[in-house]
């Protein structure tokens, strides 16, 4: 058993809700972040994918 089943058997004894991503957040593409505008500074991660 991985670590997220654990933890949803610990927390969450009687299960969790499943449901299709579209039906609960939408995915919007968002400006394209250059590396001289990051922040080194901060720990922030980017997903990049195309």
């Amino acid at each position: 058993m991985n670590k997220i089943n654990k933890l949803i058997n610990e927390l969450c004894p009687d299960g969790v809700e499943f449901r299709e991503l579209g039906t609960c957040a939408s995915i919007k593409r968002g400006k394209r972040v250059t590396k001289s505008e990051l922040d080194s500074g901060k720990n922030i991660q980017y997903i990049v994918g195309e």
